[in-house]
């Protein structure tokens, strides 16, 4: 008696189980997520006046991926609409989505010592919510970094998809 009840109840939680992971596979399929990314890149140089520091902004650049896969690319010397192709697309939100990213409180990362340095900001915008990331490179890449390599690698993900890349010497898979 004790055995049918452990089967009748063993039966009952794989069928529960087995339910739920289908519908977490159909949400994922049907991800409608609506998602736009601007993502902000400037070299950023410190001007000493001896009492006051300044901050002084030598090149920047911007570019924005809208979810219907269009996006622009604008600096100080050209601006470009560029169309990112579905799959590329589809990695990118996937990235974004499944990566946990969302879930990385808003915050400046590594603080610079240097007086050049590049400085990023990464909005993304989910449905109604939210995220802003600021961050700091170094322009030596040999030290170290509090910045979460997530950022850096949708960062360069940005880059690849949009066909930047070359611009920073990054280096695409």
């Amino acid at each position: 008696m004790i055995s049918r009840a452990l089967i009748a109840i063993a039966g009952i939680i794989s069928i529960i189980l087995a339910t739920l992971s289908i519908a977490s596979i159909n949400n994922v399929e049907k991800s409608d997520n609506k998602i736009n990314i601007q993502l902000i890149r400037e070299k950023v140089k410190l001007i000493d006046f001896n009492v006051v520091e300044n901050i002084g902004v030598e090149e920047s650049d911007t570019i924005i991926i809208h979810n219907d896969g269009v996006a622009l690319f604008d600096s100080k010397d050209r601006s470009e609409k560029l169309n990112i192709n579905t799959n590329d697309l589809a990695k990118l939100k996937s990235l974004v989505l499944e990566s946990g990213l969302m879930y990385i409180p808003n915050n400046e990362f590594n603080k610079s010592t240097r007086d050049t340095f590049i400085k990023y900001t990464l909005m993304i915008n989910v449905d109604s919510e939210k995220k802003e990331f600021v961050w700091i490179e170094d322009i030596i890449e040999d030290e170290p970094s509090s910045v979460p390599p997530l950022l850096i690698h949708i960062k360069d993900t940005i880059y690849c998809i949009t066909g930047k890349a070359e611009l920073y010497s990054i280096r695409c898979s």
